[in-house]
């Protein structure tokens, strides 16, 4: 008895199949965070001996990383941006990789995104910015050449100088995935000579990873 009883139930919670309708979604979920990367080589020189040169990023646009190139959104936006309408750039790490011509000193500088080269302040004072890291490059055993190797990684919010919930609520730090975020931070990868007699010369590898969170989720065709 106990056996046939067993067998009803079982039935009872078997899906049927056939010409059942299968619901569609046709929405994504409201949201989800993905890490895309961006990375770019940089040979850069300076201009004036021990004055420094730097290269700069975005570090809150993911849809347009290098302001030297339009539109370079890091690989795997596009598809993210296919499926949800607005993104936010939530952290930000970045690590350089190279060599330099002479003893000098490599940074990774933070500050409100300007039209400009360099870092506003003097080379001397790139190593104390606030939400800086420097490093003094080393040289290299045996070689005529000194080691570029530097990492850092920042919360937006801090970066921005705001609580994470300001951050996360305001539109002025999101944009839509066709743009940039109206209140734009820029990481300026810089590099001086220290005492140098000559312009130093860099030959970089920029890798920018950034942890971004998507937001305003598509209608999707079925």
């Amino acid at each position: 008895m106990q056996n046939k009883r067993s067998n009803k139930r079982s039935k009872k919670i078997r899906p049927r199949t056939g010409n059942r309708i299968v619901p569609v979604h046709t929405r994504p979920p409201r949201s989800t965070t993905a890490v895309v990367v961006y990375t770019k080589s940089v040979d850069m020189t300076e201009s004036v001996v021990n004055q420094g040169v730097a290269a700069a990023f975005r570090m809150n646009a993911a849809y347009d990383v290098d302001p030297t190139v339009l539109s370079t959104s890091a690989p795997g936006f596009n598809e993210y941006a296919a499926f949800w309408s607005r993104y936010r750039v939530m952290r930000c790490r970045a690590t350089v990789h190279g060599i330099a011509t002479g003893i000098s000193q490599i940074c990774l500088i933070t500050a409100p995104f300007g039209a400009y080269s360099l870092p506003t302040p003097a080379a001397s004072t790139w190593g104390v910015q606030r939400n800086s890291f420097s490093k003094v490059c080393n040289q290299i055993s045996g070689q005529s050449y000194y080691l570029v190797d530097i990492e850092g990684q920042w919360d937006l919010w801090k970066v921005a100088n705001v609580p994470k919930s300001v951050y996360r609520n305001s539109m002025n730090f999101s944009a839509l995935t066709g743009s940039t975020p109206s209140d734009m931070y820029t990481l300026s990868v810089a590099g001086h000579g220290i005492a140098s007699g000559a312009a130093i010369r860099y030959f970089l590898q920029v890798t920018i990873a950034m942890e971004v969170e998507f937001t305003d989720p598509k209608l999707l065709s079925v």
